[in-house]
Parts: structure tokens; sequence; C-alpha cells
């Protein structure tokens, strides 16, 4: 196996090829006259097809982003008064008016009384880990967002729903159905455009367990009408709450029940009036929906809920906010 051995000629050739590769601005300032020398690449990170004629500190200076240019002109300064080397990360605005980061590091070069002479260093576009970067930043921030939301919605479930469960064995399945809910609005997830929910879909999730050959729910609902995230959880939880104790107490209890569901828009662009209407159940009353049910329907939701305990079956109707 042959040796390659770096000469000074092939040793220049081998870094062109790594700047050239590695999309490298090279430049050398002079801070004496301010003009800068620079390859290629450093001009265009800065948005030009074609290299300039001259680069000066000052031309440098007009394409950083205003919010950042103190602090880099403030960090040349200290670096040249130190003679330390110059390193940091800004945002530039282009040539063509594109927004841009950068990194940039100079080594300092003194003169024979120590003083620093010149910057020389390389210059390279960060954008793309900057961007990937606040991806990753906002997808925390959501996440955690969402275990909060999940956490306390969690714990409102247990203190509710241990208070009507007179036996352990019926608050453990009760929690567990409860939870099973929450655990399916997850994986609705919101549009990416618009930050919604689609409604019909939280109501198609929950009645098609319950859903057989015999036709028992009669839906109507405007298929646009989209939930933000927090309001399609209560939702679903409420729509559940309705599903378990009509199976329980009401229509659904029955062989002949059914349950009309209506969700439609009113007037008012950001509301939408839910409507759930059993008949052909047994004849209910109010103690007939004990517990987490009725005041989850009458708090979690937020503002006024009509339910009716008629002899011709259950019914609820509220209003819910929607996106416009």
């Amino acid at each position: 196996m042959m040796e390659h051995v770096l000469t000074p000629e092939n040793l220049a050739e081998h870094l062109r090829m790594v700047v050239a590769t590695g999309k490298i601005g090279v430049w050398d300032l002079d801070l004496t006259t301010g003009h800068a020398w620079r390859n290629a690449r450093h001009d265009e990170i800065f948005g030009y097809e074609e290299q300039l004629p001259e680069w000066t500190y000052d031309q440098f200076l007009e394409h950083v982003v205003e919010a950042d240019r103190e602090r880099v002109d403030g960090l040349n300064k200290a670096a040249m008064e130190a003679g330390e080397p110059w390193s940091f990360e800004c945002r530039i605005d282009t040539s063509t008016g594109e927004r841009r980061w950068i990194f940039a590091h100079g080594e300092p070069l003194q003169d024979h009384s120590g003083a620093t002479i010149k910057f020389i260093g390389h210059v390279i576009d960060i954008t793309k880990t900057k961007e990937a970067e606040e991806q990753l930043r906002l997808v925390t921030d959501e996440l955690n967002h969402r275990v909060s939301n999940f956490a306390n919605m969690l714990l409102s479930i247990i203190k509710l729903s241990a208070k009507g469960s007179p036996a352990v064995e019926e608050f453990a399945a009760t929690l567990a159905d409860r939870i099973k809910v929450l655990a399916r609005n997850q994986v609705i997830r919101p549009d990416e455009q618009s930050a919604g929910v689609t409604a019909a879909r939280i109501i198609e999730a929950e009645i098609s367990p319950f859903v057989t050959g015999e036709d028992r729910f009669v839906a109507d609902f405007d298929e646009d009408i989209l939930l933000r995230e927090r309001m399609a959880q209560n939702f679903s939880l409420v729509v559940h709450e309705l599903l378990t104790n009509a199976c329980k107490y009401g229509a659904l209890s029955s062989s002949q029940g059914m349950v009309a569901i209506t969700l439609k828009r009113t007037e008012n662009p950001r509301r939408a009036r839910f409507r759930w209407t059993e008949t052909g159940g047994p004849e209910v009353t109010e103690s007939g929906m004990p517990g987490f049910g009725t005041k989850l329907i009458r708090t979690v939701l937020g503002g006024a809920v009509d339910i009716d305990y008629c002899k011709t079956g259950f019914r609820c109707e509220f209003l819910v906010d929607v996106l416009a």
C-alpha cells in the first residue's frame, strides 16, 4: 500500500477541497483599512451570485440585522483590544432580502508591538441548523404543554370519579374507561394548517364502538367545525359521558332506544350548538345521571348547559367555542 505524502502543493489543494465541500466562506479582515479579502463562497452567503469587487467591515455590519448589530460590533472591538479570537452567531439580511443565520470565527494576527491588525477566519451559513433548533424547541414546548394538560385533566377525572363511586371496583372501572377516552383523543391530531380538531371526527370516534347493525344513532353535524385542542379533549369526555349514561340508564339501555346528535354553527361563527336527544328508552330521572357526568358537563365546558330529564328521554344542549 502506497503511503500518501502531503507536500505544500497537494496540501493547499486538499485545503481548497475541504473549504469548497464544506461551503465555507473564508475572509481576511484588515483592521487598519477595514477592507477584507474573501473567497466567492463568502459573498454567496450574503446573497451575491458573483463576487463583489470589494468588501468592507461596514458592508458586513449593514447586512447584520439591527437587533444583532451592536452586539457583533462590540464583540469585534473587544476581541481586537484583547487580542483574542472574534467568534459569534448572528442573523443577516442578504442582498436578496432573505433572512439567514451565520456563524463566524476569526483568529487575531498581531504586529511586532502586539497590536491586533487582522482577523483571519471563516463564515458558514447555519440557517438550517437554527430552523431545526427552533422546530425542536416548539415541539418540546408543545409536548410539555400537552403533558401538563393531560396530567391536569387526569387529576380532575380521578377526583370527580372517586366522589361518585361507592366501591373500589366501580371506581377502577370508571376511571379506566375515562382514561381510555383521553388516550383515544391523543390520536386525533390537530390539522396542521388550522391547528384545530374536527368535531365530527371526535363524535364518530366516540360512537363507533356503540354502532351495531341496528341504526341507533341519527347524526347531523357540520363537517367543517373545528375545536381547539383543549376544547376537543373536554368535548370528547362529554360525548363519552353521554354515551356511558345512555347505555347505563338511557336510550341505549333499551333495544328500541335511539340517540339523535346534532352539532351546527350558530349565527356567531365562533360558536356551535350541540344537541343530544334520547328517545325510546326507559323513563329517566335526575338521579339517573349521578356524579362525574353531570359535574363535567356543567363545569368543564364552561358556560350554560341545558339538561332536561324529560319522560320521553334525556336531553342535553350546550354551546361550544369553535375556530372561525
